[in-house]
């Protein structure tokens, strides 16, 4: 991962294989940064996509395994209060496969 500040916030570039959740909860907690927001746009070969389905209340997840271009990656971060660690990591997603249906 590369980062720069540019004021109050940072650009940050993930590496080709970086898991996004790992990263971004590593380098808000080395940075101290308690809550935040992000958008993002780039590519992926392997995601793996979450529903809550309000019937169950239960979390469903998919794994799609493709090339596939980020055209929207925005979400929150934060931590409970008091909390050392990041609590959360909220993101909505589109990303477009090359035969250019959209998963969302």
């Amino acid at each position: 991962m590369k980062f720069r500040k540019s004021g109050c916030n940072y650009i940050v570039k993930l590496d080709k294989g970086d898991e996004v959740i790992t990263e971004l909860t590593k380098f808000c907690e080395n940075k101290n940064i308690r809550a935040a927001y992000f958008t993002a746009i780039g590519a992926a070969s392997k995601v793996k996509l979450g529903y809550f389905d309000p019937v169950t209340k239960v979390y469903d997840s998919k794994d799609i395994v493709e090339n596939l271009e980020i055209t929207s990656l925005i979400g929150n971060i934060g931590r409970l209060e008091n909390d050392d660690e990041v609590s959360f990591i909220s993101i909505r997603n589109l990303f477009y496969p090359q035969n250019v249906y959209a998963y969302t």
